[in-house]
């Protein structure tokens, strides 16, 4: 009789999937980062910068300080924005403008949105208005 050959299952890293090895050193220099009010692209630019090796040897993105904060319990929603920028987007709304206006009018302002960029959608300008979904960093 032959002898039959299963095929093995690749061995894992010995690390589960969406698992972040950050030492504890590093985890709380990103939550104070982000309680600072440093978006997620911002915090990982700088560690890239710094030439800090991500959790798997490569480049931090906005998913893996993300990952880390979310291991930590720590709220990373989509919508998040600084109370500042809410309040100088409610005042334009009751001083009459649109929200196209006010989109053109923050990025004119060089005002960073949520991922850290200068670029803002009326859509996103109308939720913060309409007080959807975004929860504020104080």
């Amino acid at each position: 009789m032959t002898e039959q050959i299963v095929p093995q299952k690749p061995k894992s890293r010995g690390r589960a999937r969406g698992s972040y090895e950050i030492s504890t050193e590093l985890r709380m220099r990103i939550a104070q980062m982000h309680e600072l009010g440093a978006s997620l692209k911002e915090i990982a630019r700088t560690f890239n910068d710094e030439g800090i090796p991500a959790a798997r040897g490569g480049q931090w993105s906005q998913s893996t300080i993300r990952a880390a904060l979310n291991q930590m319990g720590k709220d990373t929603g989509r919508f998040r924005i600084v109370k500042d920028v809410k309040e100088l987007i409610l005042k334009m709304h009751r001083d009459g403008l649109s929200a196209y206006r006010i989109a053109q009018e923050l990025e004119n302002q060089n005002v960073p949105n949520s991922r850290g960029e200068v670029k803002w959608y009326p859509r996103t300008v109308g939720r913060i208005v309409k007080g959807g979904t975004e929860s504020v960093r104080h």
